[in-house]
């Protein structure tokens, strides 16, 4: 809801818009006619307040914002040990354990019953899987909506916790366009590629998912990123990879062998080379691959050979130029 500073535009005496909130007073103000229009006005912006001596240093919000990371979505209280040790020292040692021990009480109280120390366990684990993978805080949130849906629905019985969050991760990667394969979820897990795949699919089918195909320029600015690329060769890359996908060619290899076989392509037609063994390593798949998806796109790609022509053209003229050069330099040489 709007606050109400918000939706008054103008003065109902005079028809000014030149009003101001007064914050100590909670007051809207026309400052042409002074008209008071609204008082006691609810300040709905975050509230910022300090308990201690020096409030410039220490100025932390009122509650931390809802979360579907946290088990609890971050509805709770909580008391910190931390200034224990600024108490007064007259506080005797037997106090001193009562509050330890009220704070380990605590902290028992807010997980009860299985369900909740599975969620803790799995929502851990997907934080730990989206930080190896580099996941920003959205795709982390509605990896763990998805996570809770599934649970409710129970659309993963059967599979390994383990199993349903490294799927959902990926469902998620695959829904917000974020380039991430089985391969690289399964390296910073326990899992095998095939086990999380499986679930994926079984978790797809269940929660009537559809997700459209990869496109492999979705990998390429991150594998160009890797193999350190010029701008003008991730650029070639992507014509090429968006050229086979409009002409579906390669289309039953994976999209990230099409990715690294058209960034091989770029990088030899910029002078950039690099070995396919380097792009196969950052792309997670064989030289075969490569070579396999790099003759399809030779052969049937129209603009890939008017490119490697005019490059092969331009490399002629610089030659040329240069030995122009060399003889003019010789000829101003002889006496």
């Amino acid at each position: 809801m709007q606050p109400i500073i918000d939706l008054i535009k103008k003065c109902p005496e005079c028809g000014s818009e030149n009003l101001s909130y007064i914050e100590k007073t909670g007051e809207l103000v026309c400052n042409d006619c002074g008209l008071v229009i609204e008082e006691n006005i609810i300040d709905s912006r975050p509230e910022w307040r300090s308990f201690e001596d020096d409030k410039e240093k220490d100025r932390s919000r009122v509650g931390p914002p809802v979360s579907l990371r946290i088990h609890d979505k971050g509805l709770h209280t909580t008391f910190s040990l931390r200034d224990l040790s600024k108490l007064d020292q007259s506080i005797s040692p037997k106090r001193r354990g009562e509050i330890i021990k009220m704070h380990r009480l605590q902290r028992m109280m807010r997980v009860s019953g299985s369900g909740e120390r599975n969620l803790v366990y799995a929502l851990s684990e997907l934080d730990r899987i989206a930080s190896a993978l580099s996941l920003p805080t959205n795709v982390r949130e509605e990896a763990a909506r998805l996570y809770r849906m599934v649970v409710e629905q129970k659309a993963g019985r059967g599979r390994r916790i383990e199993e349903i969050v490294a799927a959902c991760v990926y469902a998620t990667c695959r829904k917000m366009k974020i380039s991430r394969t089985l391969d690289e979820i399964a390296a910073v897990t326990n899992l095998k590629t095939r086990d999380i795949g499986k679930t994926y699919r079984l978790i797809a089918k269940k929660m009537g998912m559809k997700m459209s195909p990869s496109n492999p320029s979705e990998y390429i600015l991150r594998f160009s990123s890797d193999l350190k690329l010029s701008e003008e060769a991730t650029t070639l890359a992507m014509e090429i990879a968006k050229e086979a996908e409009k002409k579906q060619i390669a289309m039953s290899r994976k999209p990230q062998g099409v990715a690294a076989a058209a960034i091989y392509l770029a990088s030899e037609i910029k002078g950039e080379a690099k070995t396919q063994s380097e792009i196969a390593r950052v792309a997670r798949v064989t030289e075969v691959t490569i070579r396999h998806v790099l003759k399809e796109l030779v052969d049937k790609l129209d603009m890939v050979k008017e490119y490697m022509k005019r490059e092969e053209e331009r490399k002629m003229r610089a030659k040329r130029i240069e030995e122009s050069k060399e003889i003019e330099a010789i000829v101003k040489s002889t006496p």
